[in-house]
């Protein structure tokens, strides 16, 4: 698992990304429509560019999440497939994105 905040637009130039040093996921329930999961993590919070005091409180992540199942051609840059013919933001940012 990895968490990162701050701007897309200056990935690796502001805000702050970390690895889990405490933490669980629990499956809430599954079944042909999906799966539900709890995440609940604390992460060591870093800055990209070792900025003093920009990231030195830990993060906290409490989230529940719901993911329905895709069929192959539904798949885009996010969920798993690459599309040769679309940028990287257009993959990225597609608009028929599904959204929960």
């Amino acid at each position: 698992m990895f968490h990162s905040s701050g701007s897309s637009a200056f990935a690796g130039k502001t805000g702050c990304y970390g690895v889990p040093v405490a933490g669980q996921i629990t499956v809430v329930s599954t079944g042909d429509f999906g799966i539900e999961i709890q995440i609940d993590a604390t992460f060591r919070a870093t800055s990209p560019l070792q900025w003093p005091g920009e990231c030195d409180a830990p993060t906290t992540v409490s989230e529940r999440l719901r993911a329905l199942p895709l069929s192959l051609q539904h798949l885009d840059a996010w969920t798993g497939a690459h599309d040769p013919d679309a940028s990287p933001f257009d993959q990225a940012h597609p608009s028929n994105r599904l959204h929960d």
